[in-house]
């Protein structure tokens, strides 16, 4: 069920990019910002389902526990403020990043290891770097939905067509962490492949 969730959320956050830059190729700046920013939304709830699938590999979560309801609220209530995806996206690089270093005390040739290190940090990096870009620019979602009422007058949706790139970006830097940490996962033959290696190493 989670895993099927999580490719759901991973393939809505693409769709709602790509129909993001449909209507940005026909200069419909307004609509293609709002997708943009629902497709960076949509990169939080994967997050969410991952960290949950996480703690379950790790035995933070007991079998009991491991259902919908330890989510449910957080899931349905999902911030839609960037800070929440941000944290979920650095928060899935950390946890990787220890399992990896927590792996190689027992790999008898770290190469491979040592390399998917170095390549955790350089993402870790290249997400701290976009956080900071992003946090910056002013939140357009709003004002590229919805008619306005500023100085004294009705003012139409009206968002430019650098603000549209920026988010544009935004997107894009959460499916290339959606694509990355499937991909780690992926390598390891899934959450369960995980598992086994957590519980083959006692940490």
């Amino acid at each position: 069920m989670f895993i099927d969730g999580l490719e759901k959320s991973r393939l809505n956050a693409i769709n709602l990019k790509d129909d993001g830059d449909l209507l940005f190729q026909n200069n419909r700046y307004n609509r293609a910002l709002a997708l943009y920013q629902l497709s960076f939304e949509e990169t939080g709830r994967f997050f969410l389902i991952h960290k949950l699938l996480l703690r379950h590999a790790f035995g933070f979560i007991s079998d009991d526990q491991f259902s919908f309801d330890y989510i449910k609220k957080e899931y349905r209530k999902h911030d839609s403020r960037d800070d929440s995806t941000w944290k979920g996206i650095q928060d899935s690089i950390k946890i990787g990043t220890e399992t990896m270093q927590k792996l190689l005390i027992h790999d008898e040739d770290p190469k491979d290891l040592l390399e998917l290190i170095n390549t955790f940090k350089k993402m870790k990096l290249r997400m701290a770097k976009a956080r900071e870009t992003f946090s910056s620019f002013p939140d357009y979602k709003n004002e590229s939905l919805y008619v306005e009422f500023k100085g004294y007058q009705f003012n139409q949706p009206r968002i430019m067509k650098y603000q549209a790139e920026t988010y544009q970006e935004k997107a894009q830097s959460g499916i290339d962490a959606m694509d990355f940490t499937k991909g780690i996962i992926d390598d390891f033959g899934g959450y369960g492949g995980l598992k086994k290696s957590v519980d083959q190493n006692e940490f």
